[in-house]
């Protein structure tokens, strides 16, 4: 069965139609696919932000707890060396005896 010159002009036209919907198909499922991923993709780069926000806040309890620490033990030191101060100059106060006669 040979095909006319007639069927020919039909076939044609129609041909392309057939592929440009292939292609469009072709390129629908791609940009699924590449949505799908870029979802993907945020969904994972929200948690990771979650995750590395609540290690900042935890490692920013520690070191204020530490910072606290540090200070309560700096004024404790000056405190004692006040105190001992203070003892010294209390114990210095009665040791000598100027007296002139």
């Amino acid at each position: 069965m040979p095909i006319r010159p007639i069927d020919m002009q039909v076939l044609l036209p129609k041909s392309q139609n057939v592929s440009n919907k292939n292609q469009s198909m072709l390129h629908k499922a791609e940009n699924i696919v590449q949505s799908n991923y870029n979802e993907n993709k945020q969904a994972n780069m929200e948690k990771l932000k979650k995750v590395n926000n609540i290690e900042k806040k935890e490692n920013h309890l520690i070191t204020r707890k530490k910072e606290e620490n540090n200070n309560f033990l700096k004024e404790n030191k000056k405190r004692n060396k006040k105190q001992s101060c203070k003892d010294e100059k209390n114990s210095k106060l009665g040791q000598n005896i100027d007296i002139k006669v």
